[in-house]
């Protein structure tokens, strides 16, 4: 009796390719698995932290003394911090406290200023920075230790004129009065005749608490002589923080070892404010269609060291601000809607401009395409026409890979198969025809 062999083709043997194409797939799901958590992480993330340079400082009644402290920023977005300088009667921390916007690390220099009556004694001075990061507070704080150590001070009787108690003559200012915007600085020659006894002399200003710094290039003089002339430089410096206004102070000097005051002059200094503004949108021109709708943010950013307010106009009707009145604190932004759907075809320009201190324009095109004659006219897709259109083009993008491996790899190798069996059927079968 015959023996009949029947052939199974199989296209592909074992199983390997299976396992790397599963591994490819879990390999490719975890990669954007964790690439997820990764960034949710970053934005779900936000940091603040104070560190000065010292954190402890030993200092004489009527001294100054800066040091710098460097703020840290870890923030997916720009966070506004708040700084909050400490005050006692007697001794303060002076420096910029204007609130700031930023994402990255950044520093400041900071003041300790002394009174010239002050006790001896440690002050603790705790600075603190404040902000928000998606409703949540953000806090930290650098405590600065001040030891107030008694004055060390002596009489000089090195001429004959010792038995003279000291006086002071011929007293004078370069400047009586200075205008100044914030983060600047003025310097005034300060100059007085000892007609004593030789002597010590400390220099100093009334009232002690200002808000700018004040100090000498000498705050104290050492050994005036008689008839004896000296000469001293004193610097105003306002910063980020200083209030506009004006404020008036008096020029003092005090013979240190018997604390008699003089009387040197008169300060008068004006802070005046400097506006500025930076006003944008993200492009210089839109296509919307006719009919159609398009929300346009603007983006108001106070550069300026002081609070601003403007009023906001459009000049164009079909471009409607959801907000018109804007006032924003020195270095904030925020951020203005704008409606735009126009209602007739071309090249159609927006004008927004903002009205206050400081003013500025904004400009961008609108193009409105012209409809083709019985076709509806095109609204911008949604999000999710978006996702499905880009789902779409992914998908037909593997059925033409495959339709290509079925043309050039399967089909040939079927057909290949597919032949050789047939042969070896027929040598079978010739074989079998013979033995018969």
């Amino acid at each position: 009796m015959a023996r009949t062999r029947t052939l199974h083709w199989q296209p592909f043997s074992g199983g390997a390719w299976k396992t790397r194409l599963i591994c490819l797939a879990l390999g490719v799901l975890f990669i954007a698995f964790a690439l997820g958590l990764t960034a949710r992480a970053q934005s779900d993330y936000a940091f603040i932290s104070l560190d000065a340079e010292s954190h402890e400082f030993s200092l004489q009644a009527g001294s100054v003394l800066s040091f710098n402290a460097t703020y840290g920023v870890i923030a997916p977005q720009p966070l506004l911090i708040k700084t909050v300088l400490p005050s006692v009667p007697e001794v303060k921390v002076d420096g910029s406290a204007v609130p700031t916007l930023t994402n990255i690390s950044f520093s400041r220099v900071f003041t300790v200023k002394v009174s010239p009556v002050a006790q001896p004694g440690t002050y603790v001075l705790p600075i603190v920075i404040q902000s928000q990061f998606q409703g949540q507070a953000l806090y930290d704080q650098e405590v600065i230790r001040v030891n107030v150590v008694p004055n060390q001070g002596g009489i000089f009787t090195t001429t004959p004129y010792y038995n003279v108690p000291p006086l002071i003559a011929n007293a004078a200012l370069s400047k009586q009065a200075v205008a100044l915007t914030r983060n600047e600085h003025a310097f005034i020659d300060v100059s007085f005749r000892n007609i004593g006894s030789a002597s010590d002399f400390e220099l100093y200003v009334n009232p002690f608490t200002l808000p700018f710094d004040v100090s000498f290039d000498s705050p104290v003089a050492l050994h005036v002589g008689l008839n004896e002339t000296f000469h001293t430089v004193l610097s105003v410096d306002t910063n980020a923080g200083t209030p506009f206004g004006t404020y008036v102070f008096t020029v003092m000097a005090r013979d240190i070892p018997s604390g008699k005051t003089f009387f040197l002059g008169t300060v008068q200094v004006i802070v005046f404010p400097v506006y500025t503004v930076d006003a944008f949108v993200p492009f210089e021109s839109i296509e919307v269609p006719l009919n159609g709708s398009q929300d346009v943010v603007l983006t108001i950013h106070n550069t300026s060291l002081a609070p601003q307010a403007w009023t906001l106009v459009s000049s164009a009707d079909f471009a409607v601000l959801d907000q018109r009145q804007v006032s924003l604190e020195a270095g904030s932004q925020a951020e203005i809607q704008v409606h735009v759907k126009p209602v007739k075809p071309g090249l159609l320009p927006v004008r927004i401009t903002l009205n206050g201190p400081s003013s500025r324009v904004v400009e961008f095109l609108v193009i409105v395409p012209t409809p083709v004659q019985g076709t509806p006219n095109s609204v911008a897709g949604t999000g999710l026409t978006g996702l499905v259109s880009g789902a779409s083009a992914v998908l037909l993008g593997l059925l033409v890979i495959l339709l290509i491996a079925l043309l050039v790899y399967v089909i040939p190798r079927y057909r290949e198969h597919q032949a050789k069996a047939e042969q070896a059927e027929k040598e079978t079968l010739a074989r079998i025809g013979g033995k018969a």
